[in-house]
């Protein structure tokens, strides 16, 4: 339940965005709707999370080990995609 409801809001997000390109051939959030694609790479992020707390608390039992792994490698992740994305852009 932890996993649906972490990507439910990106999900939301991409249908909104692409099933208005697909029905009118236009993005609903302008020129700048990269933003929105890189959510692609946050999405299976946001449905380990719990998944990986949980054991990482298992292991440790801490439960501020989990977290701040997690944040770590999220943070990493994000700053190598809008890396990726705004050498793209340019």
């Amino acid at each position: 339940m932890l996993a649906l409801g972490n990507i439910i809001g990106c999900v939301l997000i991409w249908a909104v965005q692409y099933g208005k390109l697909v029905t009118t051939g236009s993005v609903l959030w302008g020129p700048q709707w990269i933003g929105v694609l890189v959510i692609a790479f946050c999405v299976w992020q946001l449905f380990l999370a719990p998944f990986l707390l949980r054991k990482f608390y298992q292991i440790t039992g801490k439960n501020w080990v989990g977290p701040i792994i997690v944040s770590v490698l999220y943070v990493l992740s994000a700053v190598a995609n809008t890396a990726i994305h705004s050498t793209l852009i340019h």
